[in-house]
């Protein structure tokens, strides 16, 4: 009766063993568990964050290298654009454009980009004066007076002057009856696309 009575107590004693054993297993692994669930959300939100950064800095880098040759060309045509006027003369109206197979080039365009700016003009000084004027600068300046200029288009709508200055100017001055003229300047320039610019 002992013997059966310790045998009973002994099973129970591993029965009530094995069950503590197991809640401690299943509590222990309730932790580890969590800690993993909680570095892997981690390690996933960290990835997001370097993904974005890349991409941010692909896309600034990107915007930055296609606005170079915009840039480029709009400070050539600012330095002509700030060029002083003769006395007695006007902008009526002046641009800028640019690109490949754009232009003419003043010694062809070669597959380079060409950068070209005018200012549409009215003065009261005689033709002779305003080419002078022009003319005596370091700067190679393209100088048509009204009715020698010819319109250039490309087949996108871009437009740019082409012309000769007539040899025989007026030297009479045009004191209340202005007359109207076209400066230009224009220049290849090293684009930011190097070879690829070419096609």
């Amino acid at each position: 009766m002992v013997r059966q009575k310790n045998k009973i107590n002994f099973l129970y004693s591993i029965v009530n063993g094995g069950w503590s054993l197991c809640n401690m297993t299943i509590t222990d692994t309730k932790e580890p568990k969590r800690a993993l669930d909680r570095r892997g959300f981690l390690n996933k939100r960290y990835k997001i964050l370097i993904i974005l950064s890349i991409m941010l800095a692909v896309s600034w880098l990107a915007v930055s290298f296609f606005s170079q040759d915009k840039k480029t060309a709009e400070e050539y045509a600012n330095n002509f654009f700030s060029y002083p006027l003769p006395p007695e003369t006007k902008v009526l109206e002046q641009g800028f454009d640019y690109g490949v197979g754009y232009g003419g080039g003043p010694s062809g365009n070669s597959g380079r980009p060409i950068v070209v700016a005018y200012k549409k003009l009215s003065s009261e000084l005689s033709e002779k004066e305003v080419y002078d004027y022009y003319n005596e600068q370091e700067r190679a300046f393209e100088i048509y007076f009204e009715g020698d200029e010819e319109i250039n288009k490309t087949s996108d709508g871009r437009t740019w002057y082409e012309g000769n200055t007539r040899e025989n100017l007026h030297t009479k001055d045009n004191t209340g009856e202005p007359i109207e003229f076209i400066v230009q300047v224009r220049s290849e320039f090293a684009t930011a696309f190097g070879d690829l610019a070419r096609y």
